[in-house]
């Protein structure tokens, strides 16, 4: 396990390109295969076959089970992403259905009614802002989403207690619902 993370955290740090010429097992390949999804946004099969030193059937079989993957995970979270093949792009993508993920508006929306709830410390309000944009909103509009809250970002006033909520709402809301 120790060799996929030193794996994860090479290509974490150096990007995709440290993977030519090396060879590494199967699990690696799908690891490294997800992992260019979800940060690059594309792979192509004919240079990830290259690159791992593979058959391109075997890169297809490796898609496979990231498909597979997938289909679980939708099963237990309810999250529904389709790993399809862009024709235009000529390599496969992640694609997560629009009826379960919120639009960037009420990704804003959210965002904004947060900052003005001053519920949090600043650091627990930014960690949970910075979270919400980078797992719900697409790549390319990140930017624009954290631009539109920059200004209400900067200008936040946590509470003057500045003692952490966050840890305290799960247990809260648990002892609320077994009457305690």
């Amino acid at each position: 396990m120790s060799n996929l993370m030193s794996i994860m955290n090479e290509i974490h740090t150096k990007g995709m390109k440290f993977m030519e010429g090396k060879e590494y097992p199967k699990s690696s390949r799908i690891l490294c295969l997800y992992s260019e999804l979800v940060n690059e946004g594309l792979v192509k099969k004919s240079e990830a076959a290259k690159r791992f030193r593979v058959t391109e059937k075997s890169i297809q079989r490796d898609l496979d089970e990231i498909r597979d993957f997938l289909d679980n995970q939708t099963a237990e979270e309810g999250i529904r992403k389709y790993l399809i093949y862009d024709y235009q792009k000529k390599g496969y993508c992640l694609e997560q259905d629009g009826k379960v993920g919120l639009s960037n508006d009420e990704i804003l929306a959210v965002g904004k009614i947060l900052l003005e709830s001053r519920a949090f410390t600043k650091k627990e309000m930014m960690g949970i802002l910075d979270k919400l944009i980078a797992n719900c909103i697409p790549k390319e509009n990140r930017r624009l989403v954290n631009d539109l809250l920059s200004n209400e970002r900067f200008h936040y006033v946590e509470l003057r207690h500045h003692k952490t909520f966050l840890d305290k709402l799960m247990p809260l809301g648990q002892a609320i619902r077994e009457c305690r």
